[in-house]
């Protein structure tokens, strides 16, 4: 198991501003010791030993002294310190068997093995899974392509939700993985209702699990399977990547009307007009895609569960709560510690699609979403999200349209990935 450094800490300003902060109170004439270090790991969710800290101090402690200077902790934050603390993490995860920072309490078991190091956990892999914040996918690969890592023929699994936008479209995150690692053979997806606390607590869940190939199913099933975790196997790869992906928008919705009480009855409207907004998304940019597709876990289970228990269900109601006085950013930090807000990110890559293509009305929810999130109107207006006309019988009744012309484009050899033919 990689630990990405980048979900442990950041190294922007912000972040050494707001560590060095914690460490004040703590401090010998302005300099750090090794129990300011230890209280600064504790602030992260690492407990580290006397002896740890002293070891990172020699990093750090360009005068030799004992003691660090913020000149010097900032220096040594930003080039190597958030590397070092998540080689702290690391250490406690293998010591005690247990991610004191985003599992507390949860035993990992024996035959989980923590690494700081990239390339020693990938190196001769069969199988590799996917599980980093969509916006560290590329730096990812490309340092796996650079080491040359990678076993030819390793499969694949991605777990990401999230896209990348380009000026030809767009390319799901199992495309830019194999794109960017053409040794692999294969990416499969996936995706449900599952809330990694509750699994990680044995509470039953269930996945899907979307593959081209006959083999990727059946070994990703028998590892992923268990008797409190049901694996179901789809062949529609996209649809069953673009629904993870897109529910985390709806997400968004569902907790802005939490943060207004707007009541159960607003947020079960948000979430059957994400879900109709999520389908024709979905059948126009791909197809192919069984429609059945959007009834297994992937599809509405997700969706109910993310719409209530959710991190960016979560974040959302804070930020309107909030009042505008604080962004998702400053949310993030607070409520995720370290975790990674997908909903936003995916928003603003999906509204980039719909400008470019001239869809904005044809999805009046995902619009009036992504203008809230950015600041552009206020939250209340979400439930106002069809004002411009475009409701949701007309919704249904282009895509009814539209599904007709594309399977028949499709049958005569049209693109499986990131359609985007003329309107």
């Amino acid at each position: 198991m990689f630990v990405h450094e980048e979900t442990v800490s950041g190294a922007g300003s912000k972040e050494i501003h707001d560590a060095w902060k914690i460490v004040r109170p703590h401090l010998i004439d302005n300099e750090m010791d090794a129990t300011a270090l230890q209280l600064l790991a504790a602030e992260v969710g690492v407990s580290i030993s006397r002896a740890e800290a002293e070891e990172a101090l020699l990093d750090m402690d360009s005068s030799k002294n004992g003691t660090v200077s913020r000149e010097e902790f900032t220096s040594w934050w930003t080039s190597s310190g958030k590397n070092n603390i998540g080689r702290l993490l690391t250490s406690v995860i293998n010591r005690q068997s247990e991610n004191v920072k985003y599992l507390p309490g949860i035993k990992l078991g024996d035959n989980v093995v923590a690494c700081s190091s990239l390339e020693a956990t990938c190196k001769d892999a069969d199988l590799l899974v996917f599980v980093t914040p969509h916006q560290f996918v590329a730096e990812t690969c490309a340092s796996l392509k650079k080491k040359g890592t990678i076993k030819k023929g390793a499969k694949a699994i991605s777990l990401i939700k999230g896209m990348e936008i380009s000026s030809d479209g767009f390319n799901l995150i199992s495309g830019v993985i194999q794109r960017e690692l053409p040794a692999v053979d294969g990416v499969s997806v996936l995706m449900g209702a599952n809330i990694a606390s509750e699994i990680a607590a044995g509470n039953f869940s269930e996945a899907t699990i979307g593959a081209y190939d006959e083999e990727h199913k059946e070994i990703f099933s028998k590892l992923f399977h268990t008797s409190a975790f049901h694996i179901a196997t789809s062949q529609d790869v996209a649809a069953v990547e673009m629904c993870g992906t897109l529910k985390n928008i709806v997400a968004l919705a569902a907790g802005f009307v939490d943060g207004l009480g707007f009541g159960n009855n607003a947020k079960a409207a948000m979430m059957r007009v994400g879900f109709v907004e999520m389908q024709t998304l979905i059948m126009r940019t791909f197809p192919e895609t069984n429609e059945a597709t959007f009834m297994e876990s992937c599809g509405v289970a997700d969706l109910i569960t993310t719409c209530y228990g959710g991190r960016n269900r979560k974040c959302a109601e804070a930020f309107v709560k909030g009042r505008g006085a604080v962004s998702f950013e400053d949310i993030e930090e607070e409520l995720l510690g370290g975790q990674k807000l997908q909903g936003v990110l995916t928003s603003d890559e999906v509204q980039e699609l719909l400008v470019s293509k001239g869809w904005e009305d044809d999805f009046p929810l995902f619009t009036t979403i992504n203008r809230i999130a950015n600041g552009k109107i206020p939250p209340s207006a979400i439930v106002r999200y069809d004002e411009q006309g475009v409701g949701v019988g007309e919704l249904e009744q282009r895509k009814s349209s539209r599904v007709k012309d594309r399977l028949q484009a499709y049958k005569k050899g049209g693109p499986t990935q990131g359609f985007f033919g003329e309107e």
